[in-house]
């Protein structure tokens, strides 16, 4: 278990003061490490960027209740603990999230068993990073945060029209990079869809 230093104490004591220099200390010694942190359980950049971001706000909000004898490091990482975690749980309530144990559950008993959920989550970020970055962006803000195309069409300044046809073709291409782990062949859309 770590100790609480000296430099800790003097940190802290500033920090609960509202000393915006003690507090851009303490973000440039962990940020980095709470991104690796986070991202080794997200595997989504941009979540795991929002994660730390929100670490550090709730650091910030609660610096006047930190105890003066308080490990500033422990603090950060017991919040990074819970928020990577409901992270994780909102991509796990993803739409694609779903639509793989839709799947599961549409196998038949005799066909392949399906993917242990830690070998399902591997082979999604492996997927996902494998992409594209324009297409990652999109199925992740499509799919993961869960944004309408209008909403995506504004964020990245392009139109509507353009968002649907590009994920549509980022989704082809997710699906047919993850079907050799899901062991089924990528699922064709029929003309009801």
């Amino acid at each position: 278990m770590a100790h609480t230093t000296d430099n800790d104490k003097d940190l802290v004591a500033q920090l609960r003061q509202g000393s915006i220099k003690a507090f851009e200390t303490v973000y440039r010694l962990y940020v980095g490490k709470l991104y690796s942190y986070c991202y080794e359980a997200i595997h989504v950049k941009q979540e795991a960027e929002e994660v730390v971001h929100d670490i550090f706000m709730i650091l910030w909000n609660h610096r006047a209740t930190l105890s003066p004898d308080v490990n500033v490091g422990q603090v950060l990482y017991a919040i990074a603990r819970k928020r990577r975690i409901d992270a994780f749980r909102r991509l796990m309530k993803s739409p694609v999230y779903e639509d793989y144990v839709m799947h599961q559950n549409s196998l038949i008993a005799n066909e392949a068993p399906p993917l242990e959920y830690d070998d399902f989550k591997q082979a999604f970020h492996k997927v996902l990073d494998s992409l594209p970055a324009r297409q990652r962006v999109l199925i992740v803000l499509s799919k993961i945060d869960g944004l309408s195309n209008h909403e995506i069409a504004e964020q990245l300044n392009v139109s509507e029209k353009t968002i649907r046809n590009q994920l549509s073709l980022a989704i082809k291409e997710f699906q047919s990079r993850i079907s050799p782990y899901i062991g089924s062949p990528p699922h064709k859309k029929t003309s009801d869809e």
